[in-house]
């Protein structure tokens, strides 16, 4: 079992813009963006939110808290929910705590 919490810090998909939490955006979702912005890993998800992946499995929605079981093996990478294309201006950063049972 592994819990992933966020602790504190903020960070934003546009350094001119809003900074939040791992929960990302209310109300704004990559599937609403028009163009290469739009094409973030999970676009049904809130943009901004933190998300999470293990080894080559696809992306899971992390935002301030997630408990899941592990079911493949590999690196656990952990970013934000943006388009590749678009995060040359994201700014800020998230810090997490991550617990193993």
């Amino acid at each position: 079992m592994v819990t992933i919490v966020y602790a504190y810090g903020k960070w934003t998909n546009n350094v001119a813009g809003e900074f939040v939490d791992a929960e990302g955006y209310a109300d704004l979702y990559p599937r609403d963006v028009p163009g290469l912005c739009g094409q973030a890993p999970l676009p049904d998800e809130r943009n901004g939110a933190l998300i999470g992946r293990i080894g080559d499995a696809p992306a899971f929605h992390i935002g301030n808290q997630s408990s899941f079981t592990a079911v493949n093996e590999g690196f656990l990478f952990l970013r934000m929910n943006d388009a590749e294309a678009c995060m040359n201006d994201n700014g800020g950063s998230v810090i997490v705590e991550i617990t193993l049972k």
